[in-house]
């Protein structure tokens, strides 16, 4: 046998030349053949060619394919095989990569609209397979040319809607993969996203989340659909308020209400609920972006439908994890920034919550409880504690007096040095008293960020936090302020190694504040030593690039922000700087900028890895819009602040009074931006009505030609009848002429009859008196007819009802009969068995009595024997054997 395997192995193979002639001539066949079966017999054979030579295949017959697909669109079978063949072609060159060809069978379809169109008009077809094939052959082409799909969906009519109406298709494959090409077509396209929206995609999307299962018990499907919602919204503000002002945010609630409803939160450990989940809180995020202030219509939607409730009960409740903790604290803060009715309805909820009154001091019990979970939680919670922090941000965002009644909390608390809870967790007391390896440089890091979110844009805020002091004179102990204190944190930590956060933190700390702050840089520059420790950090290369360009944008701000009246002028911080040189400044500041850790960092995604995380992205932000300002400061006059300040009371009162204004006006400025955005929301809002009355309008419109196209053929209807009836009134008045003539010809023979028959009538009273005496008694008769006739009604429904049981008692006797017969047959059938069985125990009893005579003879002579040999046979025995 292995000969003969030998053997057919060396006989020569078929070669592709072959394959190919094969494939040209099925290609020709299906392009000019004029029977159905000889082209659906050339598609079968180019479909088995499909996997082996695609190529080939698409050289030949794609023009071919695409005209089966217009000409044969009533026959499903060879509708279907060509489809499923375009489908192999394109998955084919999916899996080996071969882009090219991939492109250009999708060109086919996009270059020429009309070829796109076909794919539209198949989805009509409700065949399995037929629909199922042209979905994917979409998706395919979405995948390489979207732009191309997106434009013939543009110019086709129908297109969007005949994909939005495969949502309610109820076989989930179709259904799914029609959520996944509108995720796709949808993408950065706001007319399209408008359209899809006109065909209540809000509504069919929700209710399959809603049929498979929900948050908690769906699966990858809901995902997809929520991305699909996503998608529709993002950056689509018409969309936005179509979805609230029709009140789909109460589906959101009753989505999220089913998370709460729930046995066990402990269900929430799953993957998949927690991707789901997150996806809806990512969802509601897009409709109040951190990056805006004009959110105000959308939070108060979210807070009216009680949306709202829910994220802050998954924010704070204890069982549920901590990453989607972290994703519903996020939401909170976005829901609360900069709107008031928002924040206070926060604190409210977050107290009750927590079984607390509410209080003028409740406000520092959610600050505290940000704190605790900011700076003592686990450091595998990063993303929760940063989530903490961006809370705190926009509870405070546009709000300068509440940032200072946070400051001026926390610096109480620090000042009563006590050990309380307050103290300890405490920003304040973590960044001033800092401890050589005692405490982690996280709890420092995420300190200096919530400092940097109160004093941020806030004067009076650098001022509070300026004026502290540590250490008591009474003890005898040096006075330091915090500047001071901070500064030499940072020059501790940076003698250690393992202290590389922290030195990140108190960096970030003092960049952020001395910005644009000359007595914070005043009060920096009282210390030397710290510039001259700064200035060796820039000259030592074996210390990083990031702590190296933090060192030198600090000295570039302190540069710029300095004057004459510090400690260490302008010209000697240029003298210290020149020591390592211009362009090696600069270049440490191009090289931090550069870096990716500063560049790629996108903390709004809230990383898990917190080791790959050294900045927040307010500083980063900060950093970005004043890096002009940093980089070109080492170029400024040193000479330039000696010359033009001179520094007078007057000034300084003329400084404050325009500090005061320029906080007024920034005040008045930012009113006047979100009454601004406002407007354009209550615009954009006006304009979706309009948009939507629009729409109405062409319905009515459409219905109103409807019903005038109606009227009129009600009209000729009513027309033709109303001649018909004019004609049958014209005849009647001929008919009544006539009979008026034949009726005055009546009247006078009748005034001739009656003079003749007044002699008459003298005679015929008798008579008349007669008939009346008849008459009566023939009205009787009628009344009595009357009666028989009714009882005659009543006898024939009787009748009738007799008839329809006589019928139903015929025809089960007829069954009965025949049941009876079935019986008879069977009864004979057992008699026969009978009769049988009878003569089979009739011969056994004949056998057996045979049996017995035989034995009973054998029995006498066996005795007979007996007795001739002597032995003596008892009647016992006789008995006992007639016995037996």
């Amino acid at each position: 046998m292995d000969f003969l395997f030998k053997g057919y192995n060396f006989l020569p193979q078929p070669k592709q030349q072959i394959a190919e002639e094969t494939i040209i001539k099925l290609c020709d066949k299906l392009e000019h053949a004029t029977l159905l079966e000889d082209r659906r017999a050339a598609v079968l054979g180019l479909k088995g060619f499909s996997r082996e030579y695609p190529e080939a295949v698409i050289a030949g017959s794609l023009k071919g394919l695409i005209q089966s697909l217009r000409k044969d669109q009533q026959d499903s079978d060879i509708l279907k095989v060509t489809l499923e063949t375009i489908v192999i072609l394109f998955e084919s060159h999916d899996s080996s990569c071969n882009n090219d060809t991939s492109l250009w069978l999708a060109d086919e379809f996009v270059l020429k609209n009309e070829n796109f169109e076909i794919l539209l008009d198949i989805l009509k077809d409700t065949e399995f397979y037929v629909r199922l094939y042209s979905v994917k052959i979409i998706l395919f082409i979405v995948k390489y040319r979207l732009i191309e799909v997106q434009e013939c969906m543009f110019l086709s009519h129908d297109g969007i809607s005949r994909i939005v109406a495969l949502l309610d298709d109820k076989r989930d494959a179709i259904r799914n993969e029609a959520i996944l090409l509108l995720t796709s077509i949808s993408n950065d396209n706001i007319e399209l996203q408008k359209r899809a929206v006109f065909e209540n995609v809000f509504d069919r999307i929700l209710t399959i989340i809603h049929n498979e299962g929900g948050l908690l018990y769906g699966n990858l499907i809901v995902f997809d659909c929520l991305v699909l919602l996503q998608n529709l919204v993002r950056y689509n503000y018409s969309n936005q308020n179509w979805f609230r002002e029709m009140g789909f945010f109460s589906k959101i609630k009753e989505l999220l209400d089913e998370v709460f409803n729930a046995d066990e939160i402990k269900m929430l450990q799953e993957k998949q609920k927690l991707v789901n989940i997150s996806t809806v809180l990512e969802f509601i995020r897009l409709f109040v972006p951190k990056e805006t202030l004009g959110n105000t219509l959308n939070q108060n939607a979210i807070l009216k439908e009680g949306v709202f409730v829910r994220i802050i009960e998954l924010s704070f409740l204890f069982d549920v994890p901590f990453a989607l903790q972290a994703e519903a604290v996020k939401t909170c803060g976005y829901l609360i920034k900069g709107n008031i009715d928002s924040q206070k309805f926060f604190s409210k909820s977050f107290l009750s919550l927590n079984n607390m009154q509410f209080s003028p001091k409740s406000e520092y019990i959610i600050i505290q409880h940000l704190f605790s979970i900011a700076l003592f939680s686990l450091k595998s919670n990063f993303s929760l504690r940063l989530a903490c922090c961006h809370f705190l941000q926009s509870y405070i965002c546009c709000n300068s007096s509440k940032q200072i009644d946070i400051l001026v909390y926390i610096i109480d608390m620090f000042k009563k040095n006590d050990f309380s809870e307050s103290y300890l967790c405490n920003p304040l007391t973590i960044i001033l008293v800092f401890n050589q390896g005692k405490k982690s440089g996280c709890e420092i890091w995420f300190s200096c960020v919530m400092l940097m979110h109160i004093i941020e844009e806030n004067l009076e805020a650098k001022k509070l936090i300026r004026e502290i002091v540590i250490g008591d004179p009474s003890l005898g102990e040096e006075p330091v302020s915090c500047i001071h204190v901070i500064s030499a944190n940072l020059v501790s930590s940076l003698g250690y190694s393992f202290e590389y956060r922290a030195s990140v933190a108190y960096f970030m700390l003092l960049i952020f504040w001395l910005f644009d702050d000359n007595e914070s840089v005043s009060e920096f520059l009282n210390e030397g030593s710290t510039v001259q420790y700064l200035i060796s950090v820039l000259q030592n290369s074996k210390i990083g690039i990031i702590l190296q360009g933090l060192a030198a944008v600090l000295l570039a701000i302190v540069y710029h922000f300095t004057d004459e009246l510090s400690a260490i002028p302008r010209e000697l911080l240029k003298r210290l700087i020149d020591r390592i040189g211009r362009d090696s400044f600069v270049n440490r500041i191009i090289q931090f900028k550069e870096h990716p850790q500063l560049r790629d960092c996108m903390l709004l995604d809230y990383k898990e890895n917190i080791d790959d995380i050294y900045f927040e992205d307010t500083f980063i932000t900060f950093f970005r819009d004043n890096y002009g300002i940093i980089r070109k400061s080492i170029d400024k006059d040193p000479h330039l602040s000696l010359q033009t300040k001179k520094i007078s009371i007057e000034n300084e009162e003329l400084t404050k009074n325009n500090a005061f204004l320029a906080n007024e006006l920034e005040r008045k400025e930012l009113k006047l931006q979100l009454l601004q955005e406002e407007k354009e929301n209550y615009i954009r809002e006006h304009n979706t009505k309009v948009e939507n009355l629009v729409m109405e309008l062409e319905v009515g419109k459409q219905n109103i030609n409807d019903m005038e196209k109606q009227f009129i053929q009600k009209g000729s209807d009513f027309e033709s009848s109303l001649k018909k009836f004019q004609e049958e009134i014209n005849n009647l008045l001929l008919e009544k002429k006539d009979l008026s003539l034949s009726l005055e010809d009546a009247k006078k023979e009748l005034a001739n009859i009656v003079e003749l028959k007044k002699k008459e009538a003298e005679d015929f009273a008798v008579i008349v008196n007669d008939l009346e005496k008849d008459l009566t008694y023939y009205r009787e008769l009628s009344y009595e007819v009357s009666d028989l006739r009714s009882l005659r009604d009543s006898l024939q429904l009787q009748l009738s009802q007799e008839k329809m049981s006589l019928e139903s008692f015929k025809n089960d006797f007829s069954q009965l009969k025949k049941q009876e017969h079935k019986l008879m047959n069977e009864i004979l059938e057992l008699k026969d068995q009978k009769n049988e069985l009878e003569k089979k125990l009739k011969e056994i009893d004949e056998s057996w009595l045979l049996v017995v005579e035989e034995l009973e003879k054998k029995r006498k002579r066996d005795k007979c024997r007996l007795k001739e040999l002597g032995d003596i046979v008892s009647e016992t025995d006789n008995e006992s054997e007639n016995d037996q």
